[in-house]
């Protein structure tokens, strides 16, 4: 079956990204250039600085037409990505809720968080277990969620119907506020589409395109702005940042310097991360299990893993409704040899 690719922004992830983004700018800028410069072969700050104008002023427009109230930070505020991929999840999987809330039960949304974190954590709850108030704490103490994303989650979860509707509302009225910022950044706009268009049907990202054939069945394929070098993978579509393709030809173009041993040395040079691959050296894990067995938080297990992911040190697989990473063997071997060649 070919895939479905969109050629145009998807307005409900884009909207949620940029009420998400434009209310921790300053830390997801920061953050970003970081991320940026552990996947090697350039400088973070100065590819930011360079091809990041469209993203900031993409942000910076939808501020200006962004309709707020501070009652929205429940959903926005912090910077536990889990969490918010948690709410970003339940919306893009059940678009029809932004039409109608009228058939929904506290408990059919309820079971629905349940869901999505079990397969955001890999554990073994069955969401129909998790019914009372004493349940849902019970549950939420043990999964990798900051302490402050867990009370949030847990004020949702006790009047789950309400803060749906709050939030489908927030999302509803500055999807015209997305439109009004993709406006202004139209024709650099359309350059990134067309290069996506092309990326995305010569299925050049082989990375992506392996991720994506493992954790999701035929899902649809969107560009995203909001999240330009991210690729995003949900049940039932998928998302690729505008401007990943670009990073990833800038680090290809050192893949065979000196300078491409740098990424994956530091990489192996944090205590954490080396302690992921030898967890994984001893056989396959899914995210939470490593996060419980290292005493990570959520938010920096994902961190470290994206890391791993690029240098190439560990590969995906889903089994059971669960994510699981394994060991890259014959890429450690090869960046062993490169280091040989090196330095003997």
């Amino acid at each position: 079956m070919s895939d479905k690719i969109y050629v145009d922004l998807d307005p409900v992830f884009e909207t949620m990204g940029l009420l998400y983004v434009s209310h921790n700018f300053d830390e997801i800028k920061q953050e970003t250039k970081k991320s940026l410069s552990e996947l090697g072969g350039f400088d973070g700050e100065q590819f930011y600085s360079k091809n990041f104008t469209i993203f900031e002023k993409y942000v910076q427009s939808f501020l200006k037409y962004r309709i707020w109230d501070s009652e929205n930070a429940l959903f926005f505020d912090g910077t536990d990505l889990n969490y918010f991929l948690i709410l970003l999840s339940l919306i893009i999987e059940n678009r029809s809720w932004l039409s109608s809330t009228e058939h929904l039960t506290d408990d059919r949304i309820n079971k629905q968080f349940i869901y999505i974190c079990k397969d955001i954590f890999g554990d073994d709850i069955r969401p129909e277990s998790v019914g009372t108030l004493e349940d849902i704490i019970k549950y939420l103490e043990s999964i990798g969620l900051e302490e402050n994303a867990k009370w949030k989650l847990l004020r949702i979860m006790r009047q789950p119907k309400k803060y749906l509707s709050q939030l489908i509302n927030v999302i509803n009225i500055n999807i015209k506020s997305f439109k009004k910022a993709k406006s202004e950044i139209k024709i650099p706009l359309q350059k990134l589409l067309d290069k996506y268009n092309a990326w995305v049907n010569d299925q050049s990202d082989k990375m992506f395109y392996e991720i994506k054939g493992k954790l999701s069945e035929d899902p649809v394929i969107y560009p995203t702005l909001i999240y330009p070098i991210s690729q995003t993978f949900f049940e039932k579509c998928c998302y690729y940042g505008l401007l990943s393709e670009m990073a990833i030809k800038i680090q290809k173009a050192g893949l065979h310097s000196k300078e491409s041993l740098l990424p994956k040395l530091k990489a192996l040079s944090e205590n954490s991360k080396l302690e992921i691959i030898t967890s994984l050296k001893v056989s396959p894990k899914y995210n939470l299990e490593i996060a419980q067995q290292l005493g990570l938080t959520a938010a920096t297990m994902s961190h470290h893993m994206n890391v791993l992911l690029n240098c190439g040190f560990v590969g995906v697989d889903k089994k059971d409704g669960k994510v699981y990473y394994h060991l890259k063997k014959e890429n450690i071997k090869n960046m062993i040899e490169e280091l040989e060649q090196t330095l003997l």
